[in-house]
């Protein structure tokens, strides 16, 4: 908070004396969240760490700051007509603006509510899933390739960066609870998906079978302004994918309850974005191997995240959505 202080000293965006309350909202390995409240206006401020970038992603500063209002200008182009987005501040032309080792990026505030899940409407689960088959619509094909390749080449260098500390039995020996049979379903998943085709995608090859993906629609990243009306936050994530994945990861996010810390289907809920997704992209999408692999993996990656992070009540929730699908493999497959 300090480093935007200074920021804001310099009178880049507003004076220091205009603000009247400052609020940490979210924070993650990359990117650190604020509300500001002036005495005419509310923004959000968010700072993503350069040198974090550079460490998980093997991005240098320029690199980053091309990649990010280079996606920020697709998300913007994408979203025309179809669904609502946060929009950002410009600054002389750029949307990103660096200060020492961060790069700040400023929207106007929204006023909302971020549900949890068992808090929605079957009409609101379905205008998700419909939301989500519109994004998968997005002709991706009119923009440059390199950015693409690029967002690849990202995600592959942080997940590469988990597997070097991934070990099943360091996992086993943490959670002694946990039975063999879990940590080889854990193990059988992480192996398949390193030798599967989307850690080894090639663009240029599978482009065909791809579509454009947030990456990250869940409860979290859906902002109700009222009970008709949502914005879709957290475009960072977004990249090409595979239809089947991205569908997949995000039925279940919107497909399931939790009680008393274990998770179940939701077969309304199941049923309701399925028809929102069917409304537009009626064709029946076939749930893979590599779907299940890679929900699996995804997961894992986010357990040593929280492992490394000692964040104990993630990690709990982390292994109990993990032994959620393991039983109930055969059903995802029918989806």
């Amino acid at each position: 908070m300090e480093a935007l202080f200074n920021w804001l000293e310099k009178d880049q965006f507003i004076s220091l004396k205009e603000i009247q309350a400052i609020r940490k909202l979210t924070s993650n390995a990359l990117s650190t969240c604020y509300r500001i409240e002036t005495h005419t206006s509310k923004y959000i401020i968010k700072m993503y760490d350069a040198e974090i970038a550079q460490t998980l992603y093997k991005l240098n500063l320029d690199d980053l700051i091309s990649q990010v209002e280079y996606q920020e200008s697709v998300i913007q182009d994408a979203s025309q007509n179809r669904y609502e987005v946060p929009h950002a501040i410009s600054f002389n032309g750029h949307i990103y603006v660096p200060f020492e080792k961060y790069l700040i990026y400023i929207m106007d505030f929204i006023e909302g509510e971020i549900l949890n899940i068992t808090s929605y409407t079957l009409k609101q689960v379905s205008d998700v899933g419909r939301a989500l088959a519109l994004v998968h619509q997005v002709d991706f094909s009119k923009y440059r390739m390199e950015h693409w390749e690029n967002k690849k080449n990202c995600v592959k260098n942080y997940a590469t960066i988990f597997l070097n500390m991934y070990d099943p039995q360091k996992i086993k020996m943490a959670f002694p609870f946990l039975d063999q049979a879990f940590i080889d379903f854990l193990d059988q998943n992480v192996q398949a998906f390193v030798k599967g085709p989307i850690y080894n995608m090639d663009i240029s090859k599978t482009q065909q079978n791809l579509v454009f993906s947030h990456y990250d629609i869940k409860p979290k990243n859906i902002l109700w302004k009222n009970p008709e009306t949502f914005i879709i936050l957290d475009w960072e994530t977004s990249c090409l994918h595979f239809r089947s994945c991205d569908y997949l990861e995000t039925l279940l996010a919107f497909g399931h309850t939790t009680e008393e810390g274990n998770f179940y289907i939701h077969l309304d809920y199941i049923d309701a974005f399925k028809n929102g997704y069917q409304s537009v992209y009626p064709e029946k999408i076939v749930i893979e191997d590599k779907d299940i692999h890679a929900l699996v993996f995804g997961e894992v990656i986010w357990l040593h995240v929280n492992l490394l992070n000692n964040n104990q009540e993630e990690v709990k929730k982390i292994i109990s959505y993990l032994t959620f699908i393991q039983k109930n493999i055969p059903f995802l497959k029918r989806l």
